[in-house]
């Protein structure tokens, strides 16, 4: 599979903006935390499957397995379910 540059940039960005979320929570109340943590589980999941698909060998067959494909997919949706309540309730 072929990938660029930007999969693996835009991996970080959403990390770091998770990142910066999480740690000014204090002034986003809950909201914040949990967009933050949103940010940094979509990231990290894009970053794995980006590493599934250019790893060799044992590694790169763990992160394309379906079933770690489909966690990455529930945890982000999870995460995106929380973000959303938290913003109609906060």
């Amino acid at each position: 599979m072929h990938y660029n540059r930007g999969q693996f940039i835009l991996s970080l960005v959403a990390i770091v903006v998770g990142m910066g979320l999480i740690l000014s929570s204090a002034r986003f109340g809950p909201f914040g935390f949990i967009g933050g943590g949103f940010f940094t589980v979509l990231g990290l999941g894009s970053l794995l499957l980006t590493l599934g698909s250019v790893l060799p060998g044992v590694a790169g067959r763990v992160l394309s397995h379906r079933v770690f494909k489909g966690a990455v997919i529930a945890a982000v949706i999870l995460m995106l379910l929380l973000t959303a309540y938290f913003a109609v309730n906060h």
